[in-house]
């Protein structure tokens, strides 16, 4: 993958198992982590959700990059109820050649990690990776052993 590449675009969806089936069917996607949950401190200030938020999430792959999918535990952080300024999309991640380099352009700070969050000018949440998609793939299955397809 070529560094500025789309990494992964992740989506906020109402029903997981119909998205999974969808991106399946639609784009020849292949299912390469299992629906896992995410509690705390992510879903209910990185993700928006709110208090007590907990997300149901999953990757979908491509030749090239995925997609991940969120199922929110609240309806009211589903995508028809989001803020229009929030939309479906929750982030795009960018592959980059070094993190630390690409997070000191950006937001003019970093530590020595493999992707990093920032925010455009219009406050759309960008994830950047220096690994690419099976590498993170590779991490949630390390974090989440559950969500290993076939395991």
């Amino acid at each position: 993958m070529k560094p500025g590449a789309c990494h992964h675009f992740a989506l906020r969806v109402t029903d997981l198992d119909r998205a999974i089936a969808f991106y399946e069917d639609a784009f020849d996607g292949q299912l390469v982590t299992k629906p896992f949950p995410l509690e705390g401190p992510i879903p209910e200030m990185l993700y928006g959700g709110g208090p007590g938020t907990t997300v149901r999430l999953c990757h979908v792959a491509f030749e090239d990059g995925g997609v991940e999918l969120f199922e929110f535990s609240r309806p009211d952080v589903g995508p028809s109820d989001v803020p229009a300024y929030a939309g479906n999309i929750i982030h795009v991640a960018f592959h980059v050649e070094a993190v630390d380099a690409a997070v000191k352009r950006v937001v003019g700070a970093g530590r020595p990690r493999p992707f990093a969050y920032c925010a455009d000018p219009d406050g759309n949440v960008l994830e950047i990776a220096q690994v690419g998609f099976a590498d993170t793939v590779a991490i949630v299955h390390r974090l989440f052993p559950e969500t290993i397809v076939g395991g």
